[in-house]
């Protein structure tokens, strides 16, 4: 009978066998990483030329799947942006600023806009940011009050007011050395004759809408007489006619 090993099969674990440092060890391998972080850099580079063409040849897809991933990814975009202001907020305040000075005229027109939308909501916001901000906005201004430049503006703004003050007194007085004003108004008629009595002016100007008499109907109609001019409507006597 033929004698047939048998296999353990129990389970033995592998021994680790450390080596002590050699000196023998070759460092010199700073080309291959340097050559493959070149590599690396040129991929990057390329990827990079590659999804600029193909947002500029496609922007309506672009935007759409943006638009997409957007919907459907709310709470990473969240989480990503709060990850970016908190690790950058000098970038961060860079870029605002930068925004701010580019487009002054839009932000500016955007925020009137909005006042005059919603005035009682602005309205309300600043009366709380007021009451919130109290003691810090009086501090504020207490501080603000001793700088150079405001002290400088406040005797500019005293001289103009003692100016101001000394021209209106100037104006009162001589307001009261003319005495009380009178207002005259002349009316002229036109129409009036010059040295004619006013009776006989009223008189002639109410027989002015006097009308002649005009014959009547039955008058026209009487056989002695017949209307020769229709226009200025004058009557004369003729033979009666022949029937």
């Amino acid at each position: 009978m033929p004698h047939i090993k048998e296999r353990c099969r129990c389970r033995h674990r592998r021994s680790t066998t450390t080596y002590p440092p050699s000196d023998d060890v070759d460092f010199d391998d700073d080309d291959e990483v340097a050559e493959i972080l070149a590599k690396e850099k040129r991929r990057l580079e390329l990827k990079r030329a590659t999804q600029a063409r193909y947002q500029a040849r496609h922007p309506e897809r672009v935007a759409a799947a943006k638009k997409l991933y957007r919907a459907q990814h709310p709470e990473k975009l969240t989480a990503q942006k709060r990850r970016y202001l908190t690790r950058y907020p000098e970038k961060v305040a860079a870029a605002k600023k930068l925004y701010r000075a580019r487009n002054a005229e839009k932000l500016a027109a955007a925020k009137r806009l909005y006042r005059e939308r919603y005035r009682t909501k602005v309205k309300e916001a600043n009366k709380r940011y007021y009451a919130k901000h109290r003691e810090e906005r009086r501090a504020y201004f207490k501080q603000y009050n001793q700088t150079e430049h405001r002290r400088a503006w406040r005797v500019q703004y005293r001289v103009k007011r003692r100016k101001t003050l000394a021209e209106r007194a100037t104006t009162l007085e001589k307001m009261k050395s003319l005495g009380p004003l009178k207002l005259t108004i002349e009316l002229e008629d036109c129409l009036k004759p010059a040295n004619i009595p006013v009776e006989t002016y009223l008189k002639t100007f109410c027989q002015s809408f006097e009308v002649e008499p005009q014959p009547s109907f039955c008058e026209l109609l009487d056989d002695s007489y017949t209307l020769t001019d229709l226009d200025l409507g004058e009557r004369r006597p003729v033979d009666p006619p022949v029937w």
